[in-house]
């Protein structure tokens, strides 16, 4: 949802996943690790309150949209392309380390 541009904040995105205002592949989904694939349609569910939430966040958004996810801003709903590209990922860790760590 935040990639997608329909969210302002990861923390955002998150609570809307959470209440349950998120459509995957016509199914709602409220758990905000749901993993996507390639060719999964995502949108916002048809109410008035988080369709507004959603036109505020793609109007408001500074930050380019991934590459790997196109977004039709007005039916508001996305499409995932591809899978993304591990350079696209945030460094949440250095990998070394972990496996340093592992292999003791």
């Amino acid at each position: 949802m935040f990639k997608a541009g329909f969210a302002a904040t990861r923390a955002q995105a998150r609570q809307l996943v959470s209440h349950r205002h998120i459509i995957v592949n016509g199914r709602t989904t409220n758990i905000p690790s749901f993993q996507v694939k390639p060719g999964d349609r995502i949108a916002l569910k048809p109410k008035k309150g988080v369709q507004a939430i959603g036109r505020a966040a793609l109007e408001t958004s500074t930050a380019p949209s991934a590459g790997w996810i196109e977004t039709d801003p007005d039916q508001l709903q996305a499409l995932v392309k591809d899978v993304p590209p591990r350079a696209e990922l945030p460094e949440l860790s250095d990998v070394q380390l972990v496996v340093e760590f592992y292999s003791r």
